[in-house]
């Protein structure tokens, strides 16, 4: 759609691991894919309000993202919130999936 004569397409999240409702243990690695940015430096995820420091690789269309689930975090459910920010206001994206964290 048109915002101010400013086309905005939207980022796009695909392909989450661990898929969505999977188990994951502290300190693992995640990962997934963002289509339609042009920098990746505005791609910010938090896992229970913590900030979690994620690594892009480009591979052309898209950006793989990684990073890791807090240690801190145990036998318990946890949103991995992605949020990709824009200058244009209406194309900033939030997304994102559950993980259960468990040590087992």
């Amino acid at each position: 759609f048109e915002t101010g004569g400013t086309s905005c397409v939207r980022p796009v999240l695909s392909k989450m691991k661990p898929a969505h409702l999977a188990t994951a243990a502290p300190g693992s690695e995640f990962s997934f894919v963002v289509s339609n940015i042009n920098d990746p430096k505005l791609v910010f995820v938090q896992i229970k309000k913590q900030d979690v420091e994620v690594t892009t690789e480009f591979k052309d269309p898209f950006y793989i993202v990684r990073g890791k689930i807090p240690n801190s975090l145990h036998n318990t459910a946890a949103r991995v919130d992605v949020k990709i920010d824009s200058k244009i206001s209406s194309c900033r994206t939030e997304d994102g999936w559950l993980l259960k964290i468990s040590d087992n």
